[in-house]
């Protein structure tokens, strides 16, 4: 992204760092959204939903002329990806074992790091395959991983994504007793 914006479109640096900043804090709308969600759809249907959403986010970057263009499109990418993220994170979190929530939250504050930083080095390397279509190779990239995501969620335990937040589940709340049960005997 970083060298699309400077060295194809000419742009100052200071536009890669706005460009960011849009991007991250238009997150946060979405995910207010998913939590008023969070109670009336159950999590397989807003992790769907935001995926499909979040899928195409990147699409607008590969027609860009301009840094202002970006700073538009960093805003459209941050709201229709907010969801998604949220959504990720809400499956890891019901699927951590009881009390084990915050190291699962370093787990994925790691991965995102690791991510990112790995994406920049495999984006780096699909940008200089062209030097005329190496952004919208990247592009094409990440919406197709992105869209691998959704075959992956079928394969989440019905359990972890029946129920919508505050409905009773009996079948998780049977794991959690039995898990509780089983902590509370001696070794």
């Amino acid at each position: 992204m970083q060298f699309f914006l400077t060295d194809h479109l000419h742009a100052p640096d200071s536009v890669y760092a706005d460009f960011l900043g849009l991007y991250n804090l238009l997150f946060i709308p979405p995910i207010l959204l998913y939590g008023f969600l969070c109670t009336r759809f159950p999590p397989r249907k807003r992790l769907l939903w935001s995926v499909l959403l979040g899928i195409p986010q990147f699409i607008p970057m590969a027609f860009i002329h301009t840094g202002q263009q970006a700073l538009m499109a960093a805003a459209l990418i941050g709201l229709m990806g907010g969801m998604a993220n949220a959504a990720c994170i809400d499956i890891a979190i019901r699927s951590c074992p009881a009390g084990l929530q915050g190291t699962l939250m370093m787990i994925i504050a790691a991965t995102f790091a690791l991510s990112m930083r790995g994406g920049d080095v495999l984006g780096s390397w699909i940008y200089s395959l062209s030097p005329m279509y190496g952004f919208q190779y990247c592009v094409i990239a990440i919406t197709v991983t992105y869209a691998l995501i959704v075959p992956v969620i079928r394969f989440i335990p019905t359990h972890v994504i029946a129920t919508a937040d505050g409905e009773p589940n009996p079948e998780e709340e049977a794991l959690v007793l039995k898990e509780i049960a089983t902590a509370g005997e001696p070794a």
